[in-house]
């Protein structure tokens, strides 16, 4: 009987660390553009505190749910079109028989990992929403 689906074929432990490293570039300067704009927003809003914080839980929720929908379909998405795969130099890039798993799955976990803080984020401003609001503001 063969090894788990989740188990990597031995032959492509070295490139998936380049591959990580790629994938955690792209999804994370895609986040940083979002939480720019989220923060932009935020500060818009700042002559109304408890607005400012509700206005960020939902911005932050969108950009969560925009994360958990690429992780779903981190795995199905053609590797070659990813912007992780144009990062990868030629020499680094998994073999072809496994790049389409090996993309997938780290792309996966990092949309997750990122997912993670989004939410983490997401609860700070829902928590200082409640807080002005049990505050009067």
């Amino acid at each position: 009987m063969g090894a788990p689906a989740e188990t990597p074929p031995t032959a492509v432990l070295a490139p998936i660390e380049h591959v990580r490293r790629a994938a955690f570039e792209s999804v994370a300067r895609a986040c940083a553009f979002a939480a720019l704009a989220i923060f932009t927003f935020v500060i818009g809003l700042s002559f109304d505190f408890g607005l400012a914080m509700r206005t960020g839980g939902v911005l932050s929720m969108l950009m969560l749910a925009v994360l958990l929908l690429k992780a779903h379909g981190a795995g199905t998405c053609d590797h070659r079109r990813t912007e992780t795969w144009t990062l990868i130099d030629k020499a680094n890039r998994p073999p072809a028989e496994t790049a389409q798993w090996v993309v997938g799955t780290v792309l996966r976990q990092t949309y997750l990992r990122f997912a993670q803080l989004t939410a983490a984020t997401s609860g700070v401003f829902w928590a200082l929403a409640t807080v002005s609001a049990l505050a009067g503001g």
